[in-house]
């Protein structure tokens, strides 16, 4: 059970309707019969009531004032809403409700009366507050009706003249009646006008009632601070404490308790994005206290680091829009690590993508001043963000100081030592060109990089709203340290909330279609509305992504949040690209520095969940690759080779930008790093593009860009692969594969290896691909694209000739050899090194510290071999292989991950991934280990503090690819969409949805059964094979295939 903040409360106010009763259904019932009966005779045209008007426009709100809102949704013109129509559908509505509970009767919700009884035996004062005048026809046969301490209903409010939900006066009402004040009471309500009701009013606590997921998030956008399906999920201590009971939310990432040391990480965990722009969920204060570590990244925005001793490009942190500092009068800032904070939780709401952060300070003068804050970055707007703070003197009246405003002094920070320049320290990659007030209540701030020179412009506005009404202080302007600020001074009541909007807008010299990056912003700025229109629209965009990504899982247990962070983080890095944006996938994240931001091999393991799910979000991203194509065949022409040769790690315009030193933290100095030499990266390109084909069906894309990708690397690597006369076979020397443990023989670093078998065995496949795609597109009618090509005949032969004889080297046991010469290196004891350091992950590291190299040994931080049975299945593998002519045993593919698997160090995040796929089929324990860990990678920061440097974008999209990939068997080749699923025992039931081939498909598994539901449209049948039975789905139609 987990205990709710500010409980015992001294009281609780409670809404009857939906929370107390189940009348809520009979509401709608009444309310759908009466516009039913009555809507087409006021407008023919009227669109029909709906549940959706209920909850909109009705639901919380009084009899009449609900008629008067649903009407005017309607369009009905003011003049012909007159309050005797009111009158008279106010009263036919009362009559049919009547006439439901007369007929069907009423009773408590599940847990209702329970709780109240415990409530009222605890000493907690109660008041029922509701718009309804049913009362006492609703709660006469409850028995509970005499513990209220205070009834407020709808007679009551019509004898004071109290305005309707979402005015607060119907709660403060009740709060005056019990002698508390609203800012030491909890409220409870099930209705969105109700839960913006009690926010206004101050209450200490706010709960929302909602039976579904749905539900639940309309009540946090409302402004909820918990919200439960009933009041069953309630238990009362015997001091009026409450628990909430059941499974935690597997939508809320929650964090209680302040920590300085796990702030970084949870400011990367926490971090909002849009695929346009990222922040860190670093606190507002704007303090510069250990553990903030503020961060706004710019997809695509990168600067050179040109003094330091490792160079390269690396993403940069740009303005800090963030500070919003308070401070009563006679104290001091209010600040998160400062002494006076009592109590602290924060939310990251994963459906609505908004973060929220409730702080309680206590001050020296005994003065209690509780901040609620809630953040977003526009989904629907890319170019907006928006913060909110909702400020209340529980205990007291009297000045507050606001000092908001834009910070260009940030410097690059958050960096781990695969990040250039990141042993030295910090890197300023900004100069402030322009930083001025715009209005009374909004600042420009404008910098340029300073070797890239794109220029950021950000614009912010602040303003305080009290109720109804827009205050105006008196503000004062200041530049001080790079910042841009407005501070100005407002007067607290007791107990009434007053509400500070901060909305953001920004631009960069990238945009297309502008004037300029400061025009932009302070365009976009003088349009804006106020917070809660911009969270609609976002929260809006966000309800239809989601469809497309959840995946259900049963029993969820804690599997449910991982898998859905994990998916948050991917869509919101990735899912807002657009073409113009021209950017790739970044390996931490828009959360970070690690890794410079920069783009890696790692979009192999996010093209699967995109692919299948959007495949047009791929093809965004593919165009990353496929426009810096060019400079890809630059660089193997410079390196003497055909075709294309993409970089190891690419930013900007796909130059190589891999730095040539690594940080050692345990040595305090720099060591050697030759990764450049992971040619493989075009490898995972190639296969991705196929890939896609393979999923979509989309020749259009083979002929306007896939193929060039696919032709261009099967080139580059067909010129690297040399005729070895004494085997008789090609061989490709110099390179390292995805295991960067080896960068060469021993006593020879920087050398690479040679007939790395991950290189060698993906070079086939890649070569028969092209070979598929220039079939593919010689059938066309439009021959233009192949003709583009340039394929020869004598290309085709020459390809297969290589695919056919690539060398593949075994050891001496009979499994895959790494690598020519692995066979020979020098075992390694692992235990020893895990008994001496925190982890043996990073083995490079410490054997730098030791003087040794890993290169002597045969350890893998992520086995190259391995990685083959990630990318094809065991059978696919097994068919390349005896094509090259190298039968392989199913008993040797066993062997082979046995062998590496008790060698790998697993140092990387990926590892995780590749493993708990090995073992799915083989030892299914061990693969649900290797896949919690991969769902925590994060989460739970299981590499010892990576996370604060940016998440690990590849581990989060790979751990949701292995539930919905891995356990189902789901394949794409051949033309076909396979499944051979097998799930663990952990789960009883899987759900997802998937496209192939312009089909909707909805899948559901369970130990029994496959069930796949392709929705309505117009699409060609595909094919599909369960359990190696081929069967064909046309789109409407429903199968079942028992497993």
């Amino acid at each position: 059970m987990e205990p709710l903040p500010r409980t015992p409360a001294a009281a609780v106010v409670l809404d009857m309707d939906g929370v107390v009763t189940d009348t809520r259904a009979f509401h709608l019932r009444a309310w759908t019969q009466l516009f039913d009966e009555e809507l087409g005779a006021i407008s023919a045209e009227a669109p029909a009531f709906t549940t959706g008007d209920y909850e909109r426009s009705v639901d919380g709100r009084s009899r009449e004032s609900g008629i008067r809102a649903f009407l005017a949704s309607r369009r009905i013109p003011e003049s012909a809403i007159t309050p005797e129509l009111v009158s008279r559908l106010a009263e036919r509505k009362q009559h049919i409700f009547e006439q439901l509970i007369a007929a069907h009767g009423t009773t408590t919700l599940p847990g209702a009366s329970r709780v109240i009884r415990a409530l009222h035996s605890a000493g907690v004062r109660l008041a029922l507050a509701t718009a309804s005048r049913n009362v006492g026809l609703v709660l006469e046969s409850t028995g509970i009706l005499p513990l209220f301490d205070a009834v407020v209903d709808g007679a009551v409010a019509a004898d004071l003249s109290l305005p309707s939900k979402p005015d607060p006066a119907l709660f403060v009402e009740a709060c005056r009646r019990l002698g508390v004040a609203p800012a030491h009471a909890m409220l409870v309500e099930d209705s969105e006008a109700g839960i913006e009701a009690a926010a206004a009013a101050g209450f200490g606590l706010v709960m929302g009632i909602a039976p579904d997921p749905r539900r639940a998030a309309a009540l946090r956008r409302a402004d909820a601070d918990v919200v439960v399906p009933g009041l069953d999920a309630l238990e009362i201590g015997p001091s009026g404490e409450i628990f909430v009971t059941g499974a935690p939310d597997p939508w809320v990432l929650g964090f209680d308790g302040f920590d300085p040391e796990a702030e970084p990480t949870r400011e990367s965990i926490c971090a909002l994005a849009n695929g346009y722009w990222g922040t860190r969920a670093a606190a507002e204060d704007g303090a510069s206290w250990a553990g903030r570590s503020p961060g706004t990244y710019f997809a695509g925005v990168y600067d050179a680091v040109v003094d330091g001793p490792s160079t390269g490009d690396e993403i940069v942190n740009a303005p800090d829009w963030l500070p919003l500092a308070l401070r009563p009068a006679d104290g001091g800032w209010l600040t998160l690590d400062g002494e006076d904070l009592i109590a602290f939780r924060q939310e990251l709401d994963l459906r609505q993508a908004v973060l929220r952060r409730t702080l309680t300070y206590h001050d020296r003068s005994g003065r209690e001043t509780r901040v609620r804050f809630r953040r977003i970055v526009s989904q629907a707007d890319p170019r907006m963000s928006a913060l909110q703070a909702t400020v209340v003197a529980v205990d007291w009246s009297g000045p507050l100081t606001i000092r908001t405003g834009i910070d260009a002094g940030t410097l690059n920070t958050i960096t781990d030592t695969a990040t250039p320049g990141s042993g030295p320290g910090p890197r300023r990659h900004v100069a402030i060109r322009e930083s001025r007030e715009l209005s009374p209540d909004a600042i420009l701030v404008e910098v340029e990089t300073l070797v890239s020179h794109v220029h950021i412009s950000v614009a912010e506005r602040t303003r305080v709203h009290h109720g109804d009404a827009t205050l105006a202080p008196e503000r004062e302007f200041a530049t001080k340290d790079a910042a841009a600020s407005h501070e100005f001074t407002i007067d607290l009541e007791q107990g009434r909330p007053v509400v500070i909007e901060k909305i953001v807008a920004v631009a960069t010299s990238r945009d297309r279609a502008i004037l300029s990056p400061s025009h932009s912003a302070t365009t976009r700025l003088a349009r804006a509305p106020r917070f809660a229109d911009l969270l609609a629209d976002h929260a809006q965009r966000w309800e239809a992504l989601w469809p497309y990504f959840s995946t259900s899982v049963e029993p969820a247990a804690d599997l449910g949040l991982a898998v859905n962070v994990n998916t948050f983080h991917l869509l919101q890095t990735l899912a807002g690209v657009t073409t113009e944006l021209d950017v790739g996938v970044p390996a931490r994240g828009l959360h970070g520095e690690g890794y410079g931001g920069r783009v890696f091999w790692d979009e192999l393991f996010v093209y699967p969940v995109l692919t299948l799910r959007r495949p047009d979000i791929s093809r965004t991203l593919l165009g990353y690759r496929h426009r810096r194509l060019p400079e890809a065949e630059h660089a193997a022409a410079e390196a003497a080779r055909d075709g294309a040769m993409f970089p190891w790690q690419s930013a900007t315009t796909g130059a190589d930008v891999t730095p040539d030193r690594l940080f050692n933290p345990l040595t305090g100095r720099w060591m050697a790093d030759h990764s450049h030499l992971q040619r493989h990266v075009g490898l995972g390109i190639a296969y991705s593009a196929w890939e896609f084909y393979e999923t979509t069906g989309d020749t259009e894309y083979l002929a306007e860009e896939g193929a060039e990708l696919i032709v261009g690397v099967a080139r580059f690597f067909a010129s690297l692969a040399d005729w070895d006369q004494s085997t008789g076979r090609y061989s490709i020397r110099g390179v390292m594969g995805p295991d960067e443990f080896h960068d060469g023989p021993p006593g020879a670093p920087g050398h690479g290896v040679t007939d790395n078998v991950y290189t060698n065995v993906m070079t086939a496949w890649v070569l028969l691909r092209a070979a598929d795609t220039a079939r593919l597109l010689s059938s066309r009618p439009d021959r233009g694209p192949y003709q583009a090509l340039g394929i020869t005949s004598d290309e085709l032969d020459r390809w297969a000739h290589i695919a056919k004889n690539l060398r593949i080297v075994f050891n001496a046991d009979g499994t895959l050899s790494q690598f020519d010469g692995y066979d020979a290196l020098e075992p390694i004891d692992l235990d020893r090194y895990r008994s001496r350091y925190p982890t043996e992950g990073r083995l490079d590291l410490v054997l730098d510290a030791e003087g040794d190299s890993t290169n002597r040994y045969q350890v893998s931080k992520q086995p190259d071999s391995l990685m083959l049975l990630y990318l094809l299945s065991a059978e696919e593998l097994r068919e390349l292989l005896g094509h090259m002519g190298y039968p392989l045993s199913a008993d040797a593919v066993v062997r082979t991950v046995e062998r590496y698997s008790r060698s790998s160090t697993y140092g990387s995040t990926l590892s995780n991934v590749v493993h708990s796929w090995l073992e799915a089929r083989r030892d299914r324990e061990r693969s649900w280990a290797f896949l919690e860990r991969a769902l925590q990678s994060d989460i739970a920061d299981i590499q010892g503090g990576t996370t604060r440097y940016g998440i690990h974008l590849a581990a989060m999209a790979g751990s949701v690819d292995l539930l919905t990939r891995c356990y189902t068997g789901i394949e794409t080749r051949a033309d076909m969409l396979w499944f051979h699923p097998l799930l663990p025992a952990e789960i009883d039931r899987l759900e997802f949805t998937i496209s192939y081939r312009a089909h909707r498909l909805s899948v559901s598994i369970t130990h029994e059964s496959l069930g796949i539901v392709s929705a309505d449209g117009y699409a060609d049948p595909i094919h599909i094979v369960v359990e190696g039975e081929p069967a064909l789905l046309h789109t409407g139609e429903t199968r079942t295939f028992e497993l």
